[in-house]
Order: C-alpha cells, then structure tokens, then sequence
C-alpha cells in the first residue's frame, strides 16, 4: 500500500521523527521538510521526549515532493556544496 492511498484503518494524528523517516525512506529529506517547515511540528524534542510531527502535514509534504517541488538544501549542505565547488561566498569565506 503506498503512503498516501486511502485505507480503512484509523490514521495517527501525530509521528515521532525516527517514524517519519521510516515512512519517508530518507532521514535527510524529512530533516529538509522540518527545517524549511514544510511540516507541522506538535511537540518539540528535547531531553527524555521525541519530536512530534503532525501526520496530514507530512502526508502533505510528501505528496508536494512527489509532485516535483524539491524542498531548499539545508545550511551545512550549502556549504558542503560551496565547498566542493571551490567557490567562497560574498564574504570571502570568512566566518560571520
């Protein structure tokens, strides 16, 4: 049964992050939604809890994904991208 299709079964209202990246395949791609809040984050993670991710919101962003929409890189891959590139920003390289 594929992710999004329609099912008879309850569905949760809510997802820790480590089941999200098992619904989703990709660690990195759910770390993507969460930090350009393509997804709906319930409860925070902190000490002793998991973060919660709201579950249509993530069904949403997959089927956004799906559909094409690539969400932005993330801060460390755009500068890991920089780098192998050997290319500096505006500023030289130097740290701000």
């Amino acid at each position: 049964m594929s992710f999004t299709q329609k099912s008879s079964y309850f569905k949760p209202l809510a997802v820790t992050k480590r089941d999200a990246f098992g619904l989703i395949g990709s660690p990195r791609l759910v770390q993507r939604w969460l930090f350009h809040r393509w997804v709906l984050v319930v409860r925070a993670g902190g000490r002793g809890c998991e973060t919660l991710i709201d579950y249509q919101s993530l069904v949403a962003a997959y089927d956004r994904y799906v559909r094409g929409d690539e969400p932005p890189l993330l801060p460390s891959e755009q500068r890991a991208a920089v780098a192998a590139t050997g290319q500096s920003g505006s500023n030289g390289g130097a740290r701000q």
